[in-house]
């Protein structure tokens, strides 16, 4: 489905690269120290994409789910009973956040997806850069800032959760990446990967994406 596109273009873009990876030393993705230049150059550039092709939905209408999720939903606004089951508190506290900004204003909402989407394009740039080059990350990140399946995940307000949880599931494989240099590289992978289990059901497959770098790239 489309909605739950996002993660599941990311992973294709990784396996599109595949056979490149014997362009880079599996000695250097394990132990070596990447530079950060360019990723700010590439998250500018990638915010500007975003925003010329999301930014003017902002102040669209709920619609479907989110009538009942959002504008007839009696909890939206309390915070006692956004907590009252732990384990489905996560996205009701996103969805206060925005509604203790603009109350039942759409654009807040819409903002929360737009920004996880960002968030995913730049984390996927981070991950294709230590397991191929720039040059791949560049490409792979550009293509999923716009893509026309990711539209609807990122401007339905009720597909808050693909984004949400594929932002998630991406920095926790960085932080698996990096787990060669620090132990708090590891610790940091696994409190993200429960953030994306947190978010979505969808995330309990993280560990099979593991075994597949594993097996493709070491």
């Amino acid at each position: 489905p489309c909605m739950d596109s996002t993660s599941n273009s990311c992973i294709c873009v990784l396996v599109i690269w595949l056979p490149l990876s014997d362009i880079v030393s599996t000695h250097n993705m394990r132990l070596g120290k990447i530079s950060n230049n360019g990723l700010l150059v590439f998250a500018l550039c990638a915010f500007l994409l975003i925003a010329i092709a999301y930014l003017p939905i902002v102040h669209s209408e709920f619609v479907l789910d989110d009538v009942p999720g959002i504008l007839q939903n009696p909890t939206i606004g309390d915070p006692v009973l956004i907590f009252a089951n732990p384990f489905l508190s996560f996205q009701p506290l996103l969805r206060f956040a925005a509604y203790s900004i603009a109350q039942l204003s759409p654009w807040p909402y819409h903002l929360l997806n737009i920004g996880f989407h960002f968030g995913v394009v730049v984390m996927l740039f981070l991950v294709v850069r230590r397991l191929i080059n720039k040059y791949a990350a560049w490409i792979a990140g550009l293509i999923v800032a716009i893509h026309p399946i990711l539209v609807e995940s990122v401007t339905w307000i009720s597909a808050l959760s693909y984004p949400q949880y594929s932002f998630f599931l991406m920095a926790s494989l960085y932080g698996y990446l990096r787990g060669q240099e620090s132990r708090k590289w590891t610790i940091f992978s696994w409190v993200l990967f429960f953030l994306a289990m947190f978010s979505s059901e969808k995330a309990v497959v993280f560990p099979a994406i593991l075994l597949a770098l594993e097996l493709a790239f070491f």
